[in-house]
């Protein structure tokens, strides 16, 4: 969870101001840019998880904010904008300032009717434009940090969680042509997870644990920020199996390392005699599992990720900057006698970057 205001001021009459700074190689090319409207989306199991957008007029106080020059702040020539949400105590007049991130543009258009709309895109973007130009291997005596440090583009910080283990990597198999597909099956090997934080820095981080431990709860009613919470629910691609398997060729005389994670609880139990749930089966594969310990934990943390995705409520709550992917959730919601407390992970969000835009939108993976 980002650092931010209270709860208590956030569902007050507090003030709300988003400020987008835009740089260039360091240089600030405007230290305000005066939007009208704008969303951070973010998606736990996209590619690039972050997406910006906003919207600002053709003109601002006697400056043009349609980018016809390479050097224009809102210019897709490697410009980076800031994003952060300035929020206001209704009493105390604090201010309070939420860094969301770093965000680089990636298209605008203009309509021809005085409103100019910007899409920017997380760090993870740049990495996913630098496809290798020629086909890549570990260097010797590489490790998983070493190689995941090595395929970063160049200028991305890279940090790693004193938690996770290295350990050499596999040598024997060739990454083709994509640059964040490598770095992503790094990631699921170890296994781990990536994230951009709201530095721009790249983390490697530890899988979330198996039980939720809510770092905010929210709450409908009097004082609360719930809005609504509508359901819905679906088969398609709810797995409850997941099986493991080791690509590595280091050895031609390997045997085939295998591992299978299944849900043997609760309604997504899997079940094989006609009753139940049934299977829903999905497979993985990576040459940089050896053992089947690896293959195991492999499997483990993909089934669990797989289960927070197959039971998602979609939250409409007071916007809070301070909400971000893989924050664990309490959700309380109904009248006093029948309240009903849900936990999870936070898998998206839709956060409004002005009051105009309306409530936040956050998507919880509950507890399978």
């Amino acid at each position: 969870m980002r650092e931010g205001p209270s709860s208590e001021v956030l569902s007050g009459a507090a003030g709300w101001r988003p400020v987008l700074t835009s740089r260039l190689d360091g240089r600030v090319l405007a230290s305000r840019i005066p939007i009208t409207s704008g969303r951070l989306v973010t998606i736990a199991d996209a590619e690039v998880p972050e997406r910006l957008t906003f919207t600002v007029p053709e003109w601002d106080h006697g400056t043009s904010w349609v980018p016809e020059s390479p050097t224009h702040p809102l210019a897709r020539y490697g410009q980076i904008i800031e994003a952060q949400i300035q929020v206001t105590a209704p009493t105390s007049r604090i201010v309070t300032d939420t860094r969301l991130g770093l965000f680089r543009v990636h298209d605008w258009d203009f309509d021809d009717e005085g409103q100019v709309q910007v899409v920017c895109l997380g760090q993870l973007q740049r990495v996913k434009e630098a496809k290798f130009r020629s086909p890549e291997v570990p260097r010797a005596g590489g490790t998983f940090f070493s190689e995941f440090r090595r395929l970063m583009v160049p200028g991305i910080p890279v940090v790693i969680h004193p938690d996770l283990v290295d350990r050499p990597i596999p040598k024997s198999f060739v990454w083709e042509t994509e640059r964040l597909a490598a770095l992503y099956e790094i990631a699921a090997a170890l296994p781990a997870r990536i994230r951009t934080d709201q530095w721009g820095q790249v983390n490697l981080l530890p899988p979330l644990p198996d039980v939720p431990a809510p770092v905010m709860t929210l709450t409908d009613g009097e004082g609360g920020t719930l809005i609504r919470t509508p359901r819905s629910d679906t088969r398609d691609q709810a797995y409850n199996v997941v099986v493991g398997q080791s690509s590595a060729t280091d050895s031609p005389a390997r045997e085939s390392v295998r591992a299978v994670a299944e849900q043997l609880t609760g309604p997504m139990a899997a079940t094989t005699d006609g009753t139940g749930y049934g299977e829903v089966v999905r497979y993985v594969s990576s040459p940089l599992t050896t053992t089947p310990g690896q293959v195991a934990a492999m499997a483990h943390t993909t089934l669990r990720s797989e289960l927070r995705k197959a039971q998602v409520r979609t939250v409409y709550a007071a916007a809070d900057p301070r909400v971000e992917l893989d924050d664990a959730l309490a959700l309380r919601r109904g009248r006093r006698r029948a309240r009903r407390t849900e936990w999870g992970w936070v898998v998206g969000t839709d956060l409004p970057l002005t009051v105009a835009d309306g409530a936040m939108r956050l998507d919880v993976g509950v507890s399978a």
